[in-house]
């Protein structure tokens, strides 16, 4: 088959009329079909002209796959069983990683109710587990009538950089009366979580249970995605929300009780009034809609903290274990960046040395001459190197 001329490019973009290419029922001429798939000189023109045409045709059938030839519309269908297949495989497994999530959450759960029974003072742990070698032939240490482990998720949650960023001066009275923190995964027709933060009995809020819970949408073969985020109304008591600052100004005259402007401050429970996100998006201005994507992220990615870092590896927080892990992660991190760096210095080195050299050559016509006593002007180097010491990359082996 000949390749298409210009001239025959033309005539086929001109065929391809806007108005025709529009239609619904517009159905691209098999000779066109064929000049286009052919290749040649004016196959890309022909592909700018048919790709420019069908953005006007999004969601209408174009009738494209009709006009192709037969051994083409066989592979193409082909190609969509192979695709229904891959879809069929993703969708199992899907249903065998939620089933074996399911199975391990219930392995899972005992231990962090036995972990909660030991912070909260309800149980006691064994006593040899903290034993060394030779602790028996030593004195007996006092016994210690602290129940549980006190403010052991304030301090696991502090020692999580990228939450304890979030905590305020004025939560920290309030987070030493968390007891514990867990995770609960929708069921049923919902997909998502809830997290659920448990509070011992304070003078702050009336609340036994603070719940946020993340709503998640998805198919069978793809990651789910955040639909909206719901959290309980805190119950808090006068004067105790760490998020409200109350100023008094000067009384006016005549007035004895001066009057008070409350204004709002970042605090921990921030995490309990998620971004509301509008009906319609005509509601948000372009930039409106940017900070509350960035809000929407942000507010997820705290709980996923929650479920992926904090709760899982509680102890390892506490006891800084998990703070190291991510520092020798850090440091593997820097060192290949600075491997690269060193990497990119050595070949922009090895680059500028050439072209120092191309310079050299130059500037220098003349053939180097090996015989001693060469005339002088010369690089040392064509004098027979006797005069400084040849360059490393230069030495002969």
């Amino acid at each position: 088959m000949s390749e298409p001329r210009l001239e025959d490019t033309e005539e086929v973009i001109e065929e391809i009329g806007v108005e025709d290419s529009s239609d619904p029922s517009y159905q691209l001429d098999p000779a066109l079909a064929a000049k286009l798939l052919s290749g040649g000189a004016g196959q890309g023109s022909l592909i700018s002209a048919l790709q420019g045409h069908l953005e006007g045709m999004i969601g209408k059938p174009s009738g494209l796959i009709e006009s192709l030839p037969k051994t083409l519309r066989n592979r193409l269908a082909y190609l969509g069983e192979l695709q229904d297949q891959h879809d069929e495989l993703a969708e199992k497994l899907h249903e065998e990683q939620v089933a074996l999530q399911r199975k391990y959450e219930k392995l899972w759960d005992p231990l962090f109710q036995k972990r909660a029974a030991i912070v909260q003072g309800k149980e006691e742990a064994p006593n040899a587990l903290h034993q060394k070698e030779g602790d028996e032939d030593k004195e007996a240490e006092p016994e210690s009538d602290v129940s549980g482990i006190p403010d052991f998720w304030m301090h696991v949650l502090q020692s999580h950089k990228g939450w304890n960023e979030e905590i305020q001066d004025k939560d920290i009275p309030i987070l030493s009366h968390l007891v514990d923190i867990r995770i609960v995964n929708l069921r049923d027709e919902e997909d998502g979580f809830k997290i659920i933060f448990e509070f011992s009995d304070n003078p702050f809020f009336s609340n036994k249970e603070l719940v946020k819970t993340y709503y998640m949408v998805s198919d069978d073969a793809s990651d789910p995605v955040l639909q909206k985020a719901t959290a309980t109304t805190i119950q808090w008591a006068s004067g105790k929300n760490p998020g409200v600052k109350l100023q008094k100004k000067k009384a006016p005259k005549g007035k004895s009780r001066p009057p008070v402007r409350s204004t709002r401050v970042p605090t921990f429970f921030d995490f309990f009034s998620p971004p509301t996100v509008p009906e319609t998006e005509s509601e948000l201005t372009e930039e409106g809609m940017d900070e509350l994507q960035a809000a929407l992220e942000k507010d997820y990615e705290l709980g996923e903290l929650l479920r992926d870092d904090i709760i899982p590896y509680a102890i390892k927080w506490f006891t800084g274990e998990a703070q190291m892990e991510d520092s020798d992660e850090e440091d593997l991190d820097e060192e290949d960046d600075e491997d690269d760096e060193d990497i990119a210095q050595l070949v922009q080195s090895a680059a500028d040395d050439e072209d120092d050299e191309d310079e050299e050559e130059e500037e220098s016509p003349a053939k180097p001459s090996l015989v001693r006593g060469a005339k002088k002007g010369k690089p040392a180097a064509a004098r027979g190197g006797a005069d400084k010491e040849t360059p490393p990359d230069c030495k002969q082996q």
